[in-house]
């Protein structure tokens, strides 16, 4: 018994990581701060209709397309790059929760 409680205890670090994997996840397109942000969201949501926007330090505001399963996103992010319809350095990060808010004209 002692035995199977050391077997258990063991994979509990190994399948907590599973759930993390289905957490949403966003692909960050840019950063913006100033009176522009506003216009460039904007035309962002002009071409994509899942545009959300998020809080980042120092009074940046991160867009951002999503939120997504990371599977989803990794499909996403290489079809977007490769026709040139994201900055290159566009990249996966986590979705933000309850940050995350619908961007839209």
């Amino acid at each position: 018994m002692r035995k199977l409680a050391i077997l258990i205890a063991a994979a509990l670090p190994v399948a907590a990581p599973v759930s993390a994997l289905a957490e949403p996840v966003v692909l960050r397109i840019e950063a913006k701060r100033g009176p522009e942000t506003q216009a460039v969201v904007d035309g962002w949501a002009a071409r994509f209709d899942n545009v959300v926007t998020f809080p980042l330090q120092g009074g940046w505001t991160g867009i951002g397309l999503g939120p997504m399963e990371r599977d989803a996103a990794e499909a996403e992010l290489a079809r977007l790059k490769a026709a040139g319809d994201i900055p290159g350095d566009s990249f996966i990060a986590p979705a933000p929760g309850d940050a995350v808010a619908a961007a839209g004209p």
